[in-house]
């Protein structure tokens, strides 16, 4: 447990820290979501077209790619949707219908970072056009996330000689462009694109009705005449809907956002406001159809020419951004927290378990969790510590396995019911306090539906990371919903990892929670 005192003498050391640091301003009000963007928009020049070829047979009446993607990922606050839309979106996606991989890990998951740090370099932090990561695709590869991390601003650094040669495995055929300029999109060539089991990375400008999206209305529409507009944005289109008259899109601003990452963006949204769409031709195998109905398709093939677009500059909107993107001269720091190091006592944790649904296991030298449901994990850290002007930028929570005999998929959901860590058990979540469902189950009233992040853990010995970016920055708007996790295998296989916990002897080895922020 918490110690009250050591996390006031904690508070105060990192206020008088960030009292000497130059403090950035923050244009969004409190209580709004900060999301980044990044797009460049492509100016008139010699594009490579990608020519969609749609025969006479009758399209599908919906399309739907979403199943060969990647988890949900959130870019942060920094300018770098492109590189997620084209690199782990995208690319992602594709090598998955190429090579059938199965469960995503971080060896088939590609690396925004490493086209990133290709794209736009390593000197200032700007927005990146959509032909330029393409070109780098084809030109370079792409790194998976295990040869190249994803990485925050100041860790930015060129790939190395190796990290270059692995991502040679991976490069892409060639691009084009679908359409450019707002008004010239055909609606039925990128739904034939689509039906014929490709996505394609979309630019757009973002209003209110985009950037606030919380999925309580079907589908994005084009935007009233009163809503701001807050930049332009690439996303990655996997479908469509006839009877929403929309396709539907992958974002890259985390869980949080709309339908769990997704939304459906209106065809009229996309004919009278995007920008510019392009696509990929992968270097590998043809890419099946996918499933959809009804099943007669047109099949398109892809062929690239080079054609010239107009040189006239069209009417821009001028992009108004409240929030604007940090810039390279903003302060960044990082706040790692783990009990009993530097004077941190603000982490509870423990397991619950099926087996043994009367026993709590507070003092527990280990947290244990299984694959199958019917035994997990609880982790809070108090968060009262951080800056209150802060920007979180990135949060990575750590946990150091002792016993993991296979592989498991592990994912932490945010709990919405108190729980106190001496009384928490499999059927309460504290004296006279049960749980909505046995096991912190019920997603209405003891934790979230969708998890914050999933990742892969192998087996043996070390430390293992999971992003928990969206759920910090929850906390740190919410103090009050700061609640915890709950950590849930996935798997099947009755696989059972055991964590080192906040109470075990070895105090290097408690779990660990890394903010990095901007102030």
């Amino acid at each position: 447990m918490n110690k009250t005192w050591a996390v006031v003498r904690l508070c105060l050391v990192v206020a008088l820290l960030a009292g000497v640091l130059a403090a950035a301003p923050v244009s969004a009000e409190e209580g709004e979501p900060q999301h980044g963007m990044g797009v460049l928009l492509s100016p008139p020049g010699d594009y490579p077209i990608l020519d969609t070829l749609v025969g006479a047979q009758a399209l599908p009446v919906s399309v739907d790619l979403s199943t060969d993607l990647p988890p949900v990922g959130d870019q942060g606050v920094e300018p770098t949707c492109t590189l997620w839309a084209v690199g782990y979106y995208y690319k992602t996606l594709q090598e998955q219908r190429e090579r059938s991989w199965g469960p995503t890990g971080n060896d088939h998951v590609f690396s925004p970072s490493f086209l990133y740090s290709l794209s736009a370099g390593c000197g200032t932090l700007q927005p990146v056009a959509i032909p330029t990561t393409l070109e780098v695709v084809r030109s370079r590869g792409a790194a998976p996330l295990s040869v190249f991390p994803v990485l925050f601003y100041s860790e930015c650094r060129l790939p190395t000689e190796a990290e270059l040669q692995a991502a040679q495995s991976f490069r892409s055929l060639s691009y084009g462009n679908l359409f450019m300029f707002q008004g010239r999109a055909d609606i039925s060539r990128l739904k034939a694109h689509l039906a014929g089991g490709d996505a394609f990375v979309l630019s757009v400008p973002v209003y209110d009705s985009f950037y606030f999206y919380h999925g309580r209305t079907p589908v994005i529409g084009v935007p009233a005449a009163t809503e701001r507009l807050w930049g332009h944005h690439a996303i990655l289109i996997v479908g469509y809907d006839d009877s929403l008259g929309a396709f539907k899109l992958v974002n890259s601003w985390g869980m949080r956002w709309g339908n769990a990452g997704f939304a459906y963006l209106s065809y009229d949204f996309v004919q009278t406001k995007a920008w510019e769409a392009w696509a990929m031709v992968d270097g590998g195998a043809a890419v099946p159809v996918p499933t959809a109905t009804p099943v007669v398709t047109a099949t398109p093939q892809p062929t690239v020419t080079a054609t010239p677009y107009p040189t006239s500059t069209p009417t821009v909107v001028p992009t108004a951004t409240p929030r604007p993107s940090p810039s390279p001269t903003a302060v960044m720091a990082t706040l790692v927290l783990q009990q009993g190091i530097k004077s941190y006592h603000g982490t509870t944790d423990t397991y619950i378990d099926s087996k043994q649904p009367a026993t709590n296991y507070d003092s527990s030298k280990v947290l244990k969790i299984s694959d199958d449901g019917s035994v997990a994990g609880l982790v809070r850290f108090d968060l009262s510590c951080f800056p209150a002007s802060a920007v979180v930028l990135q949060a990575t929570l750590e946990f150091y396995v002792d016993t993991a005999s296979q592989s498991m998929m592990l994912a932490p959901y945010e709990v919405v019911r108190p729980w106190a860590n001496r009384e928490v058990d499999w059927r309460k979540a504290r004296t006279n306090g049960p749980w909505g469902a046995p096991g912190c189950n019920d997603t209405a009233s003891d934790r979230t539906a969708a998890p914050v992040s999933t990742q892969s853990l192998g087996p043996g010995r070390g430390w293992r990371a999971l992003d928990v970016t969206p759920a910090v920055r929850h906390w740190v708007s919410n103090p009050a919903n700061n609640l915890g996790l709950v950590l849930r295998g996935q798997g099947g296989t009755r696989a059972v990892f055991s964590l080192v916990s906040a109470e075990n002897t070895s105090l290097s080895n408690h779990p660990k929670l890394t903010i990095k922020y901007r102030q």
